[in-house]
């Protein structure tokens, strides 16, 4: 079966009106007539893409593998993978098409590895069964009668070093029911050392007792000194769980999961000011990569610098944060951060370097307050300038059939159905000129979330950024209160500027307000309230959210810094940090370290974003730029 043969079969010309007539709450694709009746190869190719990922009409498997095949770079592909192996079973497919299916795509349900094992003996490939079994096992999602039938199945091919694997990962992961599920088969040992870490991880009331059961040497096992220092952690017995870490490995498993209790633990002791202990939970955590080692050196160089005193220490540190980095805004930060520890060290030539590296990414909110110090604001326009695109560039982004695919669909009244597409280009797109090309196509079919997702990403990858692409305007300025930048500001951080946007707490529309929020803004403005409104008037929904700023730029005295916090975070909650760190709006407090004690990361990196976009919207908007500090003045 070719490509397209089963497309061509869902549709036949005049099935637009088909769709409209008889299912009239299908899906819009299926009930628009011009996609349904063009029978140019892109377009068969969309509604067979279409189908697969938004339908529940079975697929033939063939059909398929042989469109994945054919299609790598196409987005969702992971919904071909789920419904091959659903349907695989019951395929008229040959063994060694399943066998070279599986080979490079590791099946993840049960039924897909049967058939694999099968088609690898038909194939005479029981060489790989072993390779296979020892691929799918350890982290299968099995249920408690699939567990017995698969251990009973390849009980020949399990070795105890592999069911402990899998029990391993399955307790590290909290999946506690399908490890009950290996209990039976356990060891003595390894059943009650399991059944005291799910206790703990389930904060059951027998836990302690569990615990106190095991030998000696079950004592030392690294997941069960993991699972106590959670279930202290958890029930606030925070210097409990600070004296065991002691006990954590030289290298342990997962890692990352350890470094989750020491950084939870370090933030609250940073709320209680102990600013030593906080820097030994960090100081001793084993993570050398990734996002957690840039976390805990830049942390360390904070509490280094501002809070114990140790200046060039805190250099140090910041420098391996900075080498470590490579988005605009973690490249800024640390240079900002290593420019002030260079001026506390008593170091001026490195400071200013470090500054004028800091200024070189003004799009960011580290940089911005480094390039109004470094008084670099003849340097703008040149920072500023729109990234050049050749017609090479332009012609060779037309050609992408992704592309095709978004002007397809767009032009069809389809362009809510581009955005899967989008996401797949933003993801692989590596050039500044991909990404101003993104962006343009996306305010040509009026989805300008992904222009600012352009700049997002051309920023985490390459540590650029485009202007003005990347900040959208709305041709709702009347609507604007109080502040039409900040409102910018909020909204391209909230929505991105998709107007039915809708977070899964509930938050609604442009400005991501809660229905029960705007009800009572509506109210105290005397509006009509209207829930669907939030998604479908622009208008409607930014006077709600322009009216809720207000509110809290007038309960925080105009300081936006607080506001901007309250929006995200809750006035309560912010209430709750003036008290605990001091009031921002003073001179006596250091506004840039009063952010950074959020203890909320979300919050701490919302109030970052937000202010770095409004200034840059206030540029956009002729207002002149504004940092963080000016809010003082």
């Amino acid at each position: 079966m070719t490509v397209f043969s089963l497309a061509a079969g869902l549709c036949t010309p005049g099935q637009g009106a088909f769709w409209s007539r008889w299912l009239p709450f299908a899906p819009a694709w299926q009930r628009n007539a011009r996609l349904m009746d063009d029978r140019s190869p892109l377009a068969r190719k969309i509604v067979l893409w279409l189908t697969v990922t938004q339908t529940a009409k079975a697929v033939p498997a063939a059909t398929l593998i042989a469109f994945a095949n054919a299609n790598p770079g196409w987005p969702e592909l992971y919904v071909f993978d789920k419904q091959i192996e659903n349907g695989v079973k019951t395929s008229n497919l040959r063994a060694s098409e399943i066998a070279a299916w599986f080979d490079r795509h590791p099946p993840k349900n049960p039924d897909a590895f049967n058939a694999y094992m099968r088609a690898l003996k038909v194939e005479g490939e029981q060489a790989k069964e072993r390779a296979a079994l020892a691929a799918f096992w350890p982290d299968a999602n099995l249920t408690r009668a699939q567990t017995r039938a698969l251990a009973a199945q390849y009980r020949a091919l399990l070795p105890p070093q592999l069911r402990h694997e899998r029990l391993e990962n399955l307790l590290w992961s909290n999946r506690f029911s399908e490890a009950e599920y290996l209990l039976p088969a356990a060891d003595a040992q390894d059943r009650a050392l399991a059944e005291a870490r799910i206790a703990l991880g389930r904060m059951s009331g027998d836990a302690g007792a569990l615990v106190r059961r095991l030998p000696p040497a079950a004592q030392n096992d690294p997941g069960l000194i993991y699972a106590r220092v959670r279930w202290r952690r958890m029930t606030k017995h925070d210097t409990g769980a600070y004296l065991l870490l002691r006990q954590e490995p030289e290298n342990p498993p997962h890692v990352d999961l350890w470094w989750r209790e020491r950084e939870i633990l370090a933030r609250r002791a940073i709320e209680k000011r102990d600013f030593r202990r906080a820097f030994d939970l960090l100081n001793d955590s084993r993570v050398t990569a990734g996002d957690d080692y840039v976390t805990k050196e830049w942390t360390l160089g904070w509490l280094d610098l501002d809070f114990l005193g140790r200046p060039r220490a805190a250099y140090l540190h910041f420098e391996k944060f900075y080498n470590a980095t490579e988005s605009a805004i973690s490249c800024a930060r640390g240079a900002y951060w290593l420019s002030r520890a260079a001026e506390k060290a008593g170091w001026p030539a490195a400071a200013s370097r470090w500054g004028r590296i800091a200024a070189q990414y003004p799009s960011t909110f580290y940089g911005q307050l480094a390039f109004e110090a470094t008084n670099h604001a003849p340097a703008r326009a040149a920072l500023f300038r729109a990234t050049a695109v050749s017609a090479p560039d332009r012609q060779g982004f037309d050609a992408n059939e992704l592309v095709r695919a978004v002007r397809l669909l767009n032009g069809d009244g389809l362009a809510n159905e581009t955005d899967p597409f989008f996401y797949k280009m933003l993801y692989t797109a590596e050039t500044k000129q991909e990404f101003m090309l993104i962006a343009r196509l996306a305010y040509q079919v009026k989805r300008p979330q992904f222009a600012v997702l352009a700049n997002m990403r051309m920023q985490m990858t390459l540590g650029a950024f485009m202007y003005p692409e990347g900040y959208p305007l709305l041709p709702l300025r009347a609507a604007y209160r109080p502040d039409s930048a900040l409102v910018d500001a909020v909204i391209h951080r909230e929505s991105m500027f998709a107007t039915t946007a809708t977070s899964p707490a509930g938050a609604e529309g442009l400005m991501q307000l809660m229905p029960a929020t705007a009800r009572q803004v509506a109210r105290r403005i005397g509006v009509r309230f209207s829930r669907s409104a939030l998604t479908k008037d622009p208008q409607y929904n930014i006077t709600l959210g322009g009216a809720y700023l207000q509110q809290l730029l007038n309960e925080y005295d105009g300081f936006a810094p607080l506001a901007i916090a309250a929006y995200n975070a809750g006035p309560r909650n912010v209430d709750t940090w003036i008290h605990e760190f001091g009031d921002p709006r003073s001179s006596s407090v250091d506004l840039i370290d009063w952010i950074e004690e959020i203890p909320i990361y979300e919050t701490r990196d919302y109030v970052q974003r937000v202010l770095e976009t409004y200034y840059m919207y206030r540029i956009r908007l002729g207002e002149g730029p504004k940092t963080i500090l000016a809010f003082r003045k």
